[in-house]
């Protein structure tokens, strides 16, 4: 049993690209009928040296997390593993072997997180994605009536096209109730609704026009997504600037001596379609055999 788990440990370690680290595990102990062992630095030193004279912090923690996936690793349980923030001292490199990880283990297993972290929210979303493993979001935020008020859904900078255009669309109904109601928050409604526009135009510059080929925050590159990407039509290009260009005007404080007039609820609806029917249409050329 012992060999098993330390082979599932330096297993871990090499997914978490920490094999530099001379690591062991050896028995250590027996206490009524159970088996007890430790992990030590393999090169032995003239006298005991503490693992954290040695290793940072984010090492230490690394070599927890394989251990830990070791060792459910081996179970035949498939109950809940809960993770709170873990991937705190960790490097940009190292969160994404453990959202890997992760992954993996969801595909036998429910597990949770809880993370302020974006990067490694972005992480997790992508390498759910390459495990086939479904995300169900839970966002926990504060307003005026208080804290812990939970949301079915991504933050907005974790939020994919789709989402963010459904976001869009339920704030657009609520304009158009303001714009014959309440004028004044109805203008300062257009304003944010033209910044989550751009935001939305930016986004899809990469989830969508790039087919996913590079994610922010991933090394990686796959190529293989851009095989399409030169069939992309100039008039497709043009009508991304054009919504760029219109989001940004928009969402931008202006001169009180250009005195524009503020967007009615038919234009917002236009600028919108654009935007949806500029993915459809993108996709498409990505999606073909």
């Amino acid at each position: 049993i012992l060999a098993e788990r330390a082979d599932e440990f330096l297993a871990q370690l090499k997914a978490l690209e920490l094999t530099h680290v001379p690591i062991a595990v050896e028995a250590s102990h027996g206490q009524k009928g159970k088996a007890f062992h430790t992990i030590e630095l393999g090169r032995k030193a003239k006298k005991p040296i503490g693992s954290d004279e040695v290793l940072s912090e984010g090492e230490q923690r690394c070599i927890a997390l394989a251990a830990f996936f070791a060792e459910v690793s081996l179970q035949n349980a498939a109950s809940t593993l809960v993770f709170d923030d873990p991937v705190s001292s960790l490097d940009h490199g190292r969160r994404r072997y453990v959202a890997r990880q992760m992954a993996a283990l969801a595909k036998a297993r429910p597990i949770l997180v809880f993370t302020h972290d974006l990067t490694f929210l972005w992480m997790l979303q992508g390498a759910a994605e390459e495990a086939d493993v479904a995300l169900a979001p839970r966002l926990f935020r504060r307003d005026s009536t208080g804290a812990g008020i939970i949301n079915e859904e991504w933050p907005w900078a974790g939020q994919k096209v789709s989402t963010r255009v459904g976001v869009l669309k339920n704030t657009l109904v609520q304009l158009k109730s303001a714009a014959k109601t309440d004028r004044p928050t109805y203008e300062v409604g257009v304003r944010s609704f033209y910044a989550r526009l751009r935001d939305t135009w930016e986004r899809s510059v990469e989830e969508i026009l790039f087919n996913g080929a590079m994610r922010r925050f991933d090394q990686e590159i796959q190529t293989q997504r851009l095989k399409f990407l030169h069939k992309i039509s100039e008039q497709q290009m043009q009508v991304f600037e054009q919504g760029m260009t219109r989001a940004s005007e928009q969402a931008h404080d202006h001169p009180a001596e250009l005195a524009l007039p503020i967007p009615e609820p038919a234009e917002l609806d236009s600028d919108l379609v654009a935007l949806e029917q500029w993915v459809a249409g993108v996709r498409a050329v990505h999606q073909k055999k």
